[in-house]
Formats: structure tokens, C-alpha cells, sequence
């Protein structure tokens, strides 16, 4: 089963052909790395959906992991920049065309939203809405507890995937318009979709 069909069927998961069914994550308080969602059983989606009798309902603690390509990047994976200081440390880019450990992501649906987690730096993904500008709703990979910033709700059709922050219920897009460092920037910005906001597991 193509894990788009699966997704639609199911609702649960954004990986290639697997879905980790896990505990909600629990968040760290201090300077400590946040924990990961915990791993459990691991069953691939043609499983999940017979199963589940092929409901659309969703269940809390559903994770998978795995990468994200932009379609409007020209399916270049989304990386955690883990090396950039400052406000922009461990943003998220649309810039890899393989998917390394700064590529890899646990994404857990929690019921009523979703989370973002880099498993190379062992924080879960904020938009960050006390920036302005052109970094509004810059995504960043530096949240050790889950609150309205970082919550987000996925959705997939047979061909591509959303993401959309719940707090400004803006559409996450690769900022393809921009150059340098900042090229393929990941901000929820945006109230349609295009292909800056399209992505596919990789």
C-alpha cells in the first residue's frame, strides 16, 4: 500500500510504509535535550488499516519516522540546520537531496494535533510567532515541550502532504523565493496551497 493511500485510509501516519504506534511525548523542562516520543510496536500500514477495519478515525501516540521532501524545492529533503546560531539554530530548510540524520524526523499524531521531532536534535519543532518579518512563523527544531507553537496538523492526498501550524492555522511553506542561508526556509505563512507548501515522505 503507498503510504499516501494509507494516510487517507488512516489518518496516522507521514513514512514510507510504516507507522510506530508510541506513547504521547513527554516534554523536558531546563536545558536537557527533550525526550523523543517512545518507540513501540512497529506494523506497515496495509496491517494498521485491516486492523483499524479501514476507519478514518484517528488514534492518539500513532508516530513514524522518516524524511520530508519539498515538491516546490524539487523534492530536496527538509533539514534540521543544527550548525546555524542564534535565532535561526536548528531551522528547518528545504536544501538535502538525501536524507542523512539532520533529515530524520519523528512525527506522532497526539489526537487533536500533531508534533514534529528532530531526532538529530532531540527537539520538537516550534513556529516561532514572536518573530516578524520575513522569519514570521519560522520553523526551528528547538522546543523541549509541546505548546500551541508546536502543534501542527498533517494532512495527505494520494500525491502530496500539508503541514499547518494550529496556532495561526497558516500553511508551513518552503521559502524558495529566498537566497543564501536562508534559501528553502520552512515558515507557516501561507492560507493556500501551492507547491512551496507540498511535501512527500522521503
Amino acid at each position: 500500500m503507498r503510504f499516501t493511500n494509507g494516510f487517507r485510509a488512516c489518518g496516522l501516519a507521514v513514512a514510507a510504509g510504516v507507522v510506530v504506534l508510541a506513547a504521547a511525548p513527554a516534554g523536558f523542562a531546563g536545558t536537557a535535550a527533550a525526550s523523543a516520543p517512545a518507540g513501540g510496536k512497529v506494523i506497515n500500514l496495509a496491517q494498521l488499516a485491516a486492523q483499524r477495519g479501514g476507519t478514518s478515525a484517528k488514534v492518539a501516540g500513532n508516530c513514524s519516522e522518516g524524511g520530508l521532501a519539498s515538491i516546490g524545492a524539487g523534492f530536496l529533503r527538509v533539514s534540521a540546520e543544527l550548525k546555524y546560531e542564534g535565532d535561526t539554530n536548528n531551522v528547518l530548510r528545504a536544501r538535502s537531496g538525501s536524507t542523512g540524520e539532520w533529515e530524520k524526523f519523528r512525527i506522532c499524531n497526539e489526537g487533536s494535533y500533531w508534533t514534529i521531532y528532530s531526532l538529530a536534535a532531540k527537539r520538537y519543532v516550534t513556529a516561532e510567532m514572536g518573530y516578524t518579518g520575513r522569519f514570521m512563523g519560522l520553523l526551528r527544531a528547538r522546543g523541549l515541550n509541546v505548546n500551541d507553537w508546536e502543534k501542527f496538523w498533517v494532512d495527505c492526498t494520494q500525491s502530496y502532504c500539508t503541514i499547518k501550524s494550529l496556532f495561526n492555522n497558516k500553511y508551513v511553506s518552503a521559502e524558495m523565493g529566498y537566497t543564501g542561508a536562508d534559501k528553502g526556509m520552512l515558515r507557516a505563512r501561507q492560507t493556500t496551497v501551492s507547491d512551496w507548501e507540498k511535501f512527500q515522505p522521503a
